[in-house]
């Protein structure tokens, strides 16, 4: 691509500028330096830009949604429709990056061409410390029937494509994304066995967090996607337990649906030790 940056960075953000400051500085630091950085403020206060302006670095774009607040994955589709890089690097503005984030995943790409995403191990960082998620070094596409393996956008890399992210989901809209890049049979998932991202764990509107909207999202998401046989039971459970997460059941109405949720997930051909059951079953019940 000539002169054009390598890897397009995306930041979506909406009014969080002392975190947004953290992950753009975050991005600065990669020992990989052939990066553009495009960031777009949805619907934002003065604050954002202000922060912004601090930053006088050629690599970094703003492309503002200064209508209607339209969400992260609309944000992130504006980017990547102005993306000029042969790869695509997401970063929530509320995690962080370590510096060889970008110098690591490239080197995944150039040693297994057939690759079109490459994830990383992370921190998740709360006020208790922090704790390391590890993933596999070689993601299987069936692995993606059952969990979203790679993981959230700020731990992925990808090739560039045409393809975009579903707006119309309110939840999953990474996951939607993997499986949509991995349909081709032939392609491959890599990950790097090194914490290269901070998760920071916050109560600031993830919508990683539960709420009743999320279920519905899910069951939304589980329609647009064709599962085995045995991925449709898992996730039959697996929604059977977003019901028990809400705080409007009492016990009887949790016992209830734990009884439901372990003859699905036993069901399912999974296999299930005594110290599973014990664990979970007492996270189900507990309000």
């Amino acid at each position: 691509m000539g002169n054009s940056p390598k890897v397009s960075v995306i930041i979506p953000t909406h009014n969080r500028p002392e975190r947004l400051k953290t992950a753009i500085e975050s991005v600065q630091k990669q020992t990989f330096s052939n990066w553009e950085l495009i960031v777009v403020p949805d619907h934002c206060e003065e604050s954002t830009f202000e922060v912004l302006q601090t930053f006088n670095d050629p690599r970094i774009v703003v492309i503002a949604n200064n209508g209607d607040r339209r969400g992260g994955a609309a944000a992130r589709n504006i980017a990547m429709d102005a993306a000029k890089g042969e790869f695509f690097a997401f970063l929530d503005d509320d995690d962080e990056w370590l510096p060889r984030k970008l110098e690591l995943q490239l080197s995944e790409f150039q040693e297994y061409p057939r690759t079109v995403l490459v994830s990383c191990d992370s921190y998740a960082v709360s006020s208790n410390g922090k704790s390391r998620r590890s993933r596999p070094t070689h993601i299987l596409n069936s692995d993606l029937q059952y969990e979203n393996v790679p993981g959230s956008y700020s731990f992925v890399m990808i090739r560039r494509t045409d393809l975009r992210i579903s707006e119309s989901l309110k939840a999953f809209q990474d996951w939607d994304l993997w499986l949509k890049l991995t349909e081709p049979a032939d392609v491959l998932m890599r990950s790097v066995d090194q914490p290269l991202a901070l998760f920071n764990v916050h109560q600031e509107g993830r919508v990683s967090d539960f709420n009743a909207s999320k279920l519905e999202a899910y069951q939304t998401f589980l329609s647009l996607h064709n599962w085995t046989r045995k991925a449709e039971k898992y996730h039959g459970a697996k929604a059977i337990y977003y019901q028990l997460k809400q705080p409007s059941l009492n016990i009887l109405q949790r016992f209830s649906k734990v009884c439901r949720y372990w003859f699905t997930r036993i069901g399912s051909g999974r296999k299930v030790s005594i110290s599973e059951v014990k664990s979970l079953t007492g996270r189900l019940i507990r309000p």
